[in-house]
């Protein structure tokens, strides 16, 4: 139990330092003040190792919670694990590789977008704005069921979201660049 208290407390500042960085790079975009602007291009100078790295967090924090947690995944999550695991695979091999390209950008944009639709669907059927029913973990309300809440606050798929929009983000700011 102590373990799993401890791994919650480190997603959770986790999730709250990625939550603060993404309007840190947001503000950074609107507004042309010299320390946002140092933090933009410290994010687009690292966007690849930092995929590749949040990417490979989110695989180890979903199999700790399928694996050594228990928590069973349910349908609408293997759907973003489907869309999150390549991620890592194409970052790592363009890091391996030292090939960056604006097809590899397209292509996290496109997987980080569609997993992001799962992600805001679960949110919305955690939240009962819908009555989808899944079956993989053989409970009447799989996908509606919250089998974990961080500090009474946050969800896997809110993780999983947040996880979606840092790529989306990273992947226009390196395409918006490289096309101009």
């Amino acid at each position: 139990m102590a373990f799993i208290s401890s791994f919650n407390n480190l997603i959770g500042a986790g999730f709250i330092l990625l939550s603060l960085s993404l309007l840190i790079f947001i503000l950074s975009l609107i507004i042309p003040h010299r320390a946002l602007l140092h933090f933009k291009n410290y994010t687009h100078k690292n966007s690849l190792p930092l995929a590749f790295l949040l990417s490979l967090a989110s695989i180890i924090g979903s199999l700790t919670y399928s694996e050594i947690i228990g928590l069973l995944p349910c349908e609408l999550c293997f759907w973003q694990r489907i869309f999150l695991y390549p991620v890592a695979v194409i970052t790592a091999l363009a890091l391996i590789c030292k090939k960056e390209s604006l097809e590899l950008w397209r292509e996290i944009l496109a997987l980080s977008t569609i997993g992001s639709l799962f992600s805001i669907y679960h949110i919305l059927i955690q939240f009962g704005e819908t009555s989808f029913q899944c079956s993989i973990n053989n409970s009447s309300n799989g996908c509606a069921t919250i089998q974990t809440q961080i500090w009474g606050l946050i969800t896997i798929p809110e993780m999983s979201l947040l996880l979606s929009v840092i790529l989306i983000c990273l992947s226009i700011l390196k395409l918006k660049t490289k096309n101009n």
